[in-house]
């Protein structure tokens, strides 16, 4: 053999055992050399790492001591096998077994090798341990799930309530309009001469009662709302006359609060595309709010 060809066999001798001992030290994966037939031909520390055998308990057994009974008793690690061969490389995770009979869950990469005239001599197989991400994965879908549940019990609790609050609201309404009818013939005197005491004891009596009517008002709209059944009916509003008639209604407030209020016009405003009653709503709260905290 001469000198160059010496020096290179030396070479590619040490680059072997180089990359070999590389193998032997990783200690995360389990790499492992299969012969044509599946049988372990060699083994690096993370095959006693992850799977618990030491060199001489694998090197010459079939490499299917790692996988379950239930899948050798279905043909899976030949199965592994011939996908590699075909495709030249598959990916695979699934439970696998260690040495004193636990089990883990492991990703596999098992790789078709073959020399350079293409015929199969062997397999390179590469498995970890990712079990705790499998567990981690199963907490979350549990999770999930348990999320799920109560998001449709939270739902179904929430139809309830308002189911409730929209009945509640009729069925009060009902009673409370019945109430201001008769209150008002008596303030307007159909029923007959009443004393300034009673005028007063009345006037209070409706006046709470219209109090009540506008809560149950405000509880039937919070309802709708929540269930998404509230419906604008829009139309053109001259919204300076809006502004001006919710002030005239709201008169005899400031009087009793002694404030006054005043409205600073601007230039000419045109006719907005609103629902007028929720605008309305929305006005009054604002004005009575400014003149309450005033």
């Amino acid at each position: 053999m001469s000198t160059s060809l010496r020096d290179n066999h030396d070479k590619a001798i040490h680059e072997v055992e180089r990359y070999r001992r590389l193998i032997e030290c990783i200690q995360g994966y389990a790499i492992l050399l299969l012969d044509a037939s599946g049988y372990i031909e060699t083994w690096n520390v993370g095959v006693q790492k992850i799977y618990g055998y030491n060199a001489d308990e694998v090197i010459g057994k079939h490499f299917s001591i790692f996988y379950t009974a239930d899948d050798c008793a279905r043909g899976k690690p030949d199965n592994r096998l011939l996908r590699a061969a075909q495709d030249g490389r598959m990916e695979d995770e699934d439970w696998r077994i260690r040495k004193d009979g636990t089990h883990f869950w492991a990703e596999v990469t098992l790789t078709a090798l073959h020399n350079d005239n293409g015929t199969l001599v062997g397999f390179a197989t590469v498995a970890r341990d990712n079990t705790e991400r499998k567990k981690a994965q199963s907490e979350l879908v549990i999770a999930n799930n348990l999320f799920k549940q109560q998001h449709l019990t939270l739902e179904t609790l929430n139809n309830i309530k308002d189911e409730f609050i929209s009945l509640a609201s009729h069925q009060l309404r009902t009673p409370a309009t019945g109430i201001k009818q008769f209150l008002g013939i008596l303030l307007e005197g159909y029923a007959g001469d009443l004393t300034t005491t009673q005028l007063r004891y009345i006037q209070k009596a409706y006046d709470s009662n219209e109090r009540q009517i506008q809560l149950i008002n405000s509880l039937l709209r919070t309802a709708q709302i929540d269930a998404g059944k509230t419906i604008l009916n829009k139309s053109y509003v001259n919204l300076k006359a809006l502004v001006k008639d919710v002030i005239g209604e709201l008169k005899d407030v400031f009087a009793s609060r002694k404030q006054t209020i005043r409205i600073e016009r601007g230039k000419e405003v045109p006719a907005v595309y609103i629902d007028e009653s929720r605008m309305r709503m929305v006005l009054e709260n604002l004005i009575d709010n400014a003149s309450k905290y005033t």
